[in-house]
């Protein structure tokens, strides 16, 4: 759990930075007590309008830049009671957001109840600069101070929507990186990676180096989280080499050396679950060595409580008891300090293994008892907020049933009407075609039989039209979700390329002032370095060109040749794409996929591009199963979907398995049939699985289905191994 909370930890610090600054200014306390009196005056003469709130919230910005807190809150108070007075929401709302900061390092559930009613007041008066403030300041407290991921998924969410809506970039940005730190803290890495790769593509179009080195730092810690050091190291390097080039700011060396080490802690775990223990001992070394570094730049409470608790934990492995105590110890007085709950537990859990170890059981169990009882809280807010999130989401969507029902019920009953008056009309056409034909039945009965011939060889050249545009549909369905899956798969290398092609530039700008030096030592490093990024742009750049020519085999018309092919990768491929796909459709859409492929399986003849597409359209129909579940709210619901191989008695079986809601007994036997589809209307061609029925017995295969209603269903494609 520390090593998931260090990716969220910090996530907002640097959109808050700035914020904080202009709260705190660099304004000299002789400016401050200037400001003071002038308001102080101006408000001799004010009346009790909506001008004096806005006066008095002055004032208290006034008094917070000055540390001033006992004045402060008699002017918030002031201020509150003539809002109300006056029903001004506006300023009420930037009372509460004052207040809020008032609250902010010493009671975090008040500072938390003052900016939720700030955030009401601002979007009770549609003022949208207060409520982008107060959602930055309540990311920061559920980041920073309480731990509520979810608090910081759902203000990240409201933060896009707004910025998407104002075209505003810079904010846009910010909400993709909190959301992918917040994925990354919750264990979501896929997610995560998707959003922070977002964000730094977003930072780059804005050419803010600044956020840039932060958001790469955090995607490099999300990657060693992975045990992918290698990509891990490439991006903590990139980050720290950008701090250097923006002069090297404290908060930000700070951030490098702090992440750095987690890196050296990380891998240090991998390789003592590997059973390689002198090297765990000497990764962990590097990290002490980063967060003694990291010390120097700490200045915020909240800073030194994590750091502390860190070297704490660190030491308390490489069995330096007495030393861990300290760093627990001073862990401790920061965490108080800050209010940080969860530094607070964390730092008190170490406490008391320290106290069992030195044989005080009776302090290690107080310290036991009292981590415990704040965990125990922070889950258990953390669980009510997300079911009243759920209540919510649930009461917005039967309110939108209810209403469609209703218009649905209006548009079927207007329906009805024209539909009695067609009818009306065609019987009264019936009637007198009735007298014509029975006048000249006996002439015209060959005419009529030709004319019938004709309509019925129109309607059946329609029908196979129709017919075939409606498979070619389904086809360029899925060619379209495996090109939304590209734009993922294909960012992640650029992203290398652009990265070490910037580091490459400044190198070759710091090579041209050692030539000019004559210092050919370093100039033979520098060059080195530039080679080695070299090789490391041209390795990224071919693995994209792999990923196109490999998307442009899958889009070709299939040659029906079969060719020796490795199932478990085309599954898996395809499992991937497919998941991008959706998520470029709905982004909300989110789902926990796991594979179990048989590893001994060898390559067998099929033609890919056939098999894949039979494999995406079970995959979508999983999806698209537990997506329609989740939408249910049925709590504690996890939407998962397996997809496997295995060998059996010489043939190899494929399966996609999904926990949604099943299909009923009753239309089992349908859903091979062309055209039969439970999806509604305009969301389905009903030839998905028909398709896939097809392709599996052309290739001489057999495709099942196993389901329970209310519990999911399991797809299974047998094909020989020959």
């Amino acid at each position: 759990m520390r090593k998931l909370l260090r990716l969220a930890r910090h996530s907002s610090f640097i959109i808050l930075i700035f914020f904080s600054f202009s709260i705190y200014s660099q304004a000299t306390n002789e400016t401050l007590l200037k400001k003071i009196d002038s308001l102080s005056k101006i408000l001799q003469t004010q009346k009790e309008d909506t001008n004096r709130v806005n006066t008095l919230n002055d004032m208290s910005l006034a008094y917070l830049q000055r540390r001033d807190f006992a004045r402060l809150l008699v002017v918030i108070n002031q201020s509150l009671v003539l809002a109300e007075k006056t029903n001004f929401k506006r300023g009420a709302g930037y009372a509460h957001l004052r207040k809020g900061w008032y609250y902010y390092e010493t009671n975090t559930q008040e500072a938390e109840k003052e900016w939720q009613l700030s955030a009401t007041a601002f979007e009770t008066a549609h003022d949208t600069m207060g409520l982008i403030k107060t959602y930055l300041n309540l990311t920061d407290l559920y980041s920073n101070k309480i731990g509520n991921q979810n608090g910081v998924l759902d203000l990240a969410y409201k933060l896009l929507a707004i910025s998407e809506k104002r075209n505003d970039k810079g904010l846009m940005a910010d909400s993709y990186h909190s959301l992918g730190a917040s994925y990354g803290a919750l264990g979501n890495f896929l997610e995560g990676n998707k959003n922070m790769e977002e964000a730094i593509r977003l930072y780059r179009e804005l050419k803010d180096t600044l956020r840039i080195a932060q958001a790469s730092m955090i995607l490099g810690l999300s990657y060693a989280s992975q045990k992918n050091f290698s990509q891990s190291e490439e991006l903590l390097t990139y980050g720290r080499t950008l701090a250097k080039k923006l002069g090297q700011p404290e908060w930000l060396l700070y951030i490098a050396y702090k992440w750095t080490g987690g890196s050296y802690e990380d891998e240090a775990n991998a390789a003592e679950s590997a059973g390689d223990t002198p090297m765990a001992r000497i990764k962990r070394e590097k990290a002490l060595r980063y967060y003694d570094s990291a010390i120097a730049y700490a200045h915020d409470p909240s800073f030194l409580s994590e750091l502390f608790g860190n070297l704490g934990w660190l030491n308390r492995t490489l069995q330096r008891f007495s030393i861990a105590k300290v760093f627990f110890t001073k862990g401790l007085a920061a965490a108080e300090n800050s209010d940080s709950k969860k530094d607070i537990a964390s730092n008190m859990e170490g406490l008391s293994e320290i106290y069992s170890f030195e044989g005080d059981y009776k302090k290690a169990l107080e310290y036991y008892k009292r981590s415990k009882n704040i965990q125990d809280s922070l889950s258990q807010k953390e669980a009510s907020d997300n079911l009243i999130q759920k209540k919510i989401q649930f009461d917005n969507e039967k309110k939108l049933a209810i209403a469609k029902a209703e218009q649905e019920e209006r548009d079927a009953e207007a329906q009805r009407d024209r539909n009695f008056q067609y009818f009306i009309i065609a019987l009264l056409a019936v009637l007198v075609l009735a007298g014509l034909i029975i006048a000249f039945i006996q002439s015209r009965n060959s005419r009529q039989q030709r004319r019938a011939n004709r309509r019925l060889e129109t309607a059946y050249s329609e029908l196979k039209s129709a017919q075939a545009q409606l498979i070619q549909s389904e086809k360029m369905a899925s060619l379209g979700e495996l090109t939304a899956g590209i734009a993922h798969e294909i960012q992640n290398p650029l992203n290398f390329v652009n990265n070490f092609s910037d580091v490459n530039k400044d190198l070759l700008a710091e090579m041209n002032d050692e030539i000019d030096k004559g210092n050919l030592n370093e100039v033979k490093a520098i060059a080195k370095d530039v080679i080695d990024n070299e090789e490391k742009i041209n390795h990224h750049g071919k693995r994209a060109d792999a990923i196109v020519k490999g998307m442009l085999q899958h889009s070709q018309k299939s040659t029906g040749q079969k060719e020796p092919t490795d199932i478990n990768a085309l599954c898996d491929e395809y499992l991937r794409l497919a998941y991008h796909g959706l998520r470029a459709k709905e982004k909300t859409f989110n789902t926990e996929i796991k594979t179990d492929f048989d590893k001994s399986i060898g390559k067998i003849n099929i033609v890919p591009q056939d098999i894949g597409r039979a494999i995406l359209n079970l995959i979508n129909n999983s999806f698209y199963a537990v997506n329609e579940r989740s939408k249910q709210g049925v709590p504690g619901y996890e939407p998962t979907v397996i997809v496997g191989t295995r060998t059996l008695q010489g043939k190899i079986e494929i399966s996609v398995k999904d926990n949604g809601n099943g299909i009923p007994g009753s239309i089992k036997e349908k859903i091979f049939q062309p055209f039969f589809t439970t999806k509604p209307a305009g969301q389905g061609t009903g030839l998905g699985l028909s398709l896939s029925y097809d392709i599996i017995k052309a290739h001489g295969g057999e495709i099942m289905v196993e389901t329970k209603e209310g519990e999911g269903s399991v797809f299974v494609i047998q094909l020989t191994t020959a």
